[in-house]
This record gives structure tokens, sequence and C-alpha cells, in this order.
């Protein structure tokens, strides 16, 4: 419900997901006896409001503002103007909010710069995933992290079910899309929690089987990312990745029959703090390109190799931790091909 007026008269009792109120002018009068309900609250400004009595029978307005946390982790009022998210399957330009739990069974185009805000509490099932093409951008926020985040969980094949493969089905869970034909766009991920599972070559995050390029940004947030037969968790072919905060955990092959690293690709100017990667079928981490710099992280369990460093100029790699790499040869904690 948009509030574009200056005054609104309640007589009957009510509940809407949301307010979007534009100005700071409008006049909610509520009749006695009567409640307004906003379920997931209010965008914009602050309603003033009247009632026609004070005491117990006195009208009610039930809903609190709407706060997100941007990438400096300070809570902001999210705008008047922001979408209230239902369902769609193309995300245009500007802020959207996921105030309550939503499953898409749909492929899901992001267009031009979107923000994504997840509620708190809410879990946004993306069944076919979300395509992130060059020229676009997606960043996910929330209105907190911890156990009371929302979630977003991103599937290439629709829900992870085999039985249910499509046209496309080498894409990314979120980022590149084989149907497409270009190069990927930008993902940034600050706060919230975010689970994405690729398919057939596609990373969980990142490029698909046969794209290349895109930018991936992490600096909050939990983030699970899984690829698919012989993909990797985060990146991909000529892949700028940053990742410098949050609780991020990369994983190759989910399938447990194709090698997968966790991390890796043809990329430039990649940074990574701060970060565990395990139990990938291939290596932790496979790097190819320039200025790389590791930093405060753990390979763990990777069972070919836990650093393969197939050519590099410029590697910094500092305090990085290398255990339990075995399984097949030439099973070392880092090689240099």
């Amino acid at each position: 419900a948009t509030l574009n007026g200056s005054y609104y008269l309640v007589l009957e009792n009510g509940t809407v997901n949301y307010f979007s109120i534009p100005n700071e002018n409008v006049t909610v009068l509520i009749a006695d006896g009567i409640t307004l309900k906003g379920n997931a609250g209010y965008f914009g400004y602050e309603p003033n409001i009247g009632t026609f009595s004070t005491g117990e029978n006195a009208g009610k307005f039930i809903g609190e503002a709407l706060f997100y946390l941007d990438e400096n982790d300070n809570s902001c009022l999210v705008p008047s103007d922001a979408h209230f998210y239902n369902g769609e399957t193309v995300l245009t330009d500007g802020i959207w909010f996921v105030g309550s739990n939503k499953t898409v069974s749909g492929r899901i185009t992001v267009s031009g710069d979107v923000l994504l805000i997840l509620g708190n509490g809410i879990t946004f099932n993306a069944y076919r995933g979300i395509t992130v093409a060059e020229g676009n951008s997606l960043t996910v926020t929330a209105q907190s992290d911890g156990s009371d985040a929302g979630k977003l969980i991103a599937y290439a094949l629709y829900g992870g079910d085999p039985d249910k493969i499509y046209d496309g089905e080498y894409n990314a869970a979120i980022g590149g899309d084989e149907d497409t034909e270009t190069p990927v766009g930008t993902v940034i991920i600050r706060h919230g929690y975010v689970e994405a599972h690729g398919f057939t070559g596609g990373a969980g995050i990142g490029c698909d089987y046969a794209d290349e390029g895109g930018t991936i940004i992490i600096s909050g947030g939990t983030v699970y990312a899984y690829g698919n037969e012989d993909a990797i968790g985060i990146g991909g072919d000529r892949t700028v990745v940053t990742i410098y905060g949050g609780n991020i955990f990369a994983y190759g092959d989910e399938t447990g029959e194709d090698g997968g690293s966790g991390f890796g690709g043809k990329g430039n100017h990649v940074l990574v703090r701060n970060l565990w990667v395990a139990n990938n079928l291939d290596d932790g981490f496979c790097m190819t390109g320039s200025y790389h710099y590791i930093v405060d992280t753990i390979l763990d369990d990777n069972f070919r190799q836990g650093l393969s460093v197939v050519w590099s100029d410029h590697g910094v790699y500092k305090n990085v931790t290398f255990c339990r790499t075995v399984g097949g040869e030439p099973h070392n904690g880092f090689d240099l091909e």
C-alpha cells in the first residue's frame, strides 16, 4: 500500500504487508476499536497517527520502520520507492525488499543495478538460480546477520532435483547463464545468509559452463557456495574476486562424482581474506593470473591439492594453513605448476 495523499481514514481492521510512505506529511486517522497492521513494516517516512479518542478503545497502528545494513554495517532506512518482492522473475534497477518466505520456480534475471534486502527470518528460494549478466549487478544485504538473518538459497538446477533438468542446465546458481552467451556481471554479498548450488559445470557463485568474466565481492554474511561436475564454488574464467569478510565456505563438485576446486579460475587482482576452503574433490584453490593476495585462509581436507598455482605474476600468500591434503596425486599442500 502506497500512501500518496495527505490524510487517510481507517474504518475497518486491516493488514497489509507493508506501507510505502513517500513524504513526511501523511496522516492516518484510525477509528475507535480499529487496528491497522503492517506485517513487514513501512518504507520511507514515519506516518502521523491520529485517533478519535484516547484510552483502551483508541485506534491502533502496528508497524515499524524497515531498516537494512549497508556496506559499512550501518542501519539505513528502506526508502519509500523500494519494491516489495512478490515473486517476480525480473528484478529491475532499484531496491527490492523480501519481507516474507518466497519460492520461485523460474530463473530470475537481474536487469540493472539491484539491491536485494533479505528481511529478518525469511527464506527466499530461487529454484533455478539468478542470472547476472555483464552490465548488471546484484548486491545482497539483510536486516541483520546471525541466526535471524534472512536467507537466499539458489539452485541452478530446479531445487537441486536431478529429475527436473531443463534447457540451460550448465548455469551458475548466481551469476552466469549459459543461454545468454554473454560475460558475467557483478555479484556483491554484504550481509545475510546465501547458499548457492551450481549445476553441470556451473559455479555456485560466478561463471556458468561456457562464459567468463565478472566481478565477485563478498564482505560479510554467511556464504555457502557449491560447484558441480568439475566446477568451482566461487569464481570462474577471468573473474575478479574480492573476499574480505564474512563466514565463507566454498566447495567444488558437491555430487561426489567429478573433480572441482573450491575457488579458482583465470583472474587478475584477486583478494581473499578470512576464508575456509575444504572437502573439494580437486583443489582447494586453482589459481591462474596476476596479483593474487590470499591472507588468513585455511585450506583443509582437499582431495588433490590445497593450492595449485598454474601460473602467477605477483602472488602473496600470508598466514595460509594447509592441512589434511590427501587423496589423489600429487596431494600436495602447495603445488607450483
